[in-house]
């Protein structure tokens, strides 16, 4: 049984199931897929090929990282990045793609913000990559700007990015935690940014002290800990951040974590580590779902589902399904309003024939009717 917040829209929905793949692209939202370049090598493999580019708005092409030492240059490496038909094929289907960079240390854009020369250097790149491939804009990934010194550089960086590559015919996007650091300047930032991901997920992991939900819907007031939820995200950035609504994309994870010392929400975890809280692709967890000693549950305050052993052993698994899924995107962008959503990342609900996950974003976002269990 779901939470009553969600009775009266899902009422309304649950009269029909969806069938999205025999419906057009009727999108007045964003649905944007961040592709990774490793999920070429993944099991099953994920390419170009398997993107079903109609349920999509926007791909954000992940992979590359700014070159260290940094100098505001970054290099595409001769094979395992580029695929070919990713821009044909995309741009074929109307979905426009931008081309991410990101860093293998958050100092890395410290230090490439602060100087003239080095944002000058990116700049040029940029420029080598989008007149020879195509691509039609930019998702910065910095995790995270932190200081007076950072919120300042980073919108200089932003402000000379967008003179270089003018709006709308260039996008340009920027990633963000649900908490962002106090001080980010938004009221400059949103001038230049086409529009900020909200990183809405890694709510739990190996670096949180007891058992959290990986990306809750609404807030518990049981927790001890709290580390955000969708309805607070929507809140802050929107009445706190005055970012519009519009310039928003709620993101959503396609993947959990495993707390396998534990089997209980909020039970102290000593240590978490990396060895104890492994993370898991949906497409691993999948095959759990009531099966192999796992059962479902669903945790009515926080609108998500998570899986504990049967026989009561430890085991704690936070996730998300296609119904959480489908109810978070429809609470972001009808609800509240939001332009639109992503995920972290597209492959990872691949079980070799379908997307479950996928599948339930693109009912949400056009506004589809769908059967919620």
């Amino acid at each position: 049984m779901l939470s009553r917040r969600f009775a009266l829209p899902l009422a309304a929905l649950a009269a029909f199931a969806l069938h999205a793949q025999d419906l057009p692209r009727p999108f007045s939202k964003r649905l944007i897929a961040f592709y990774g370049s490793w999920s070429k090598y993944n099991t099953p493999p994920y390419t170009a090929a398997q993107i079903p580019y109609h349920k999509l708005t926007h791909i954000i092409h992940a992979g590359i990282n700014l070159n260290e030492p940094a100098d505001g240059s970054f290099t595409i490496p001769a094979s395992g990045f580029l695929e070919p038909e990713l821009l044909r094929n995309a741009h074929a289907a109307g979905v426009k793609v931008l081309f991410y960079v990101g860093a293998n240390d958050g100092n890395d854009y410290s230090i490439v913000t602060a100087s003239a020369q080095y944002r000058q250097t990116f700049i040029r790149d940029l420029k080598r990559v989008i007149s020879r491939y195509g691509y039609d804009g930019l998702d910065i990934d910095w995790e995270y700007p932190n200081g007076p010194a950072d919120f300042k550089n980073f919108v200089t960086f932003m402000k000379e990015i967008r003179a270089a590559f003018p709006s709308p015919e260039f996008l340009l996007s920027t990633d963000i935690p649900n908490y962002p650091s106090s001080g980010v300047d938004f009221d400059h930032l949103k001038l230049y940014v086409s529009w900020f991901n909200i990183m809405m997920y890694d709510c739990a992991g190996p670096w949180t002290s007891e058992v959290q939900m990986n990306s809750p819907i609404f807030s518990d007031p049981a927790n001890p800990d709290p580390q955000g939820s969708v309805d607070q995200a929507a809140t802050d950035f929107t009445a706190i951040y005055h970012v519009p609504p519009e310039q928003l994309n709620m993101g959503t994870p396609f993947y959990g974590y495993d707390y396998t010392g534990d089997k209980e929400l909020y039970q102290i975890c000593d240590p978490c580590t990396d060895e104890t809280v492994p993370s898991l692709n949906y497409a691993q967890i999948e095959p759990l779902l009531n099966k192999q000693g796992w059962v479902r549950r669903w945790d009515h305050v926080q609108d998500v589902p998570y899986l504990v052993r049967a026989d009561g052993s430890n085991g704690f698994i936070t996730y998300d399904d296609p119904e959480s899924t489908y109810l978070r995107i429809y609470y972001a962008d009808w609800t509240r309003g939001l332009g639109g959503a992503f995920m972290w990342e597209l492959s990872a609900d691949y079980n070799g024939h379908s997307q479950p996950l996928l599948e339930a974003m693109y009912a949400a976002t056009i506004g589809a009717r769908r059967n919620v269990h």
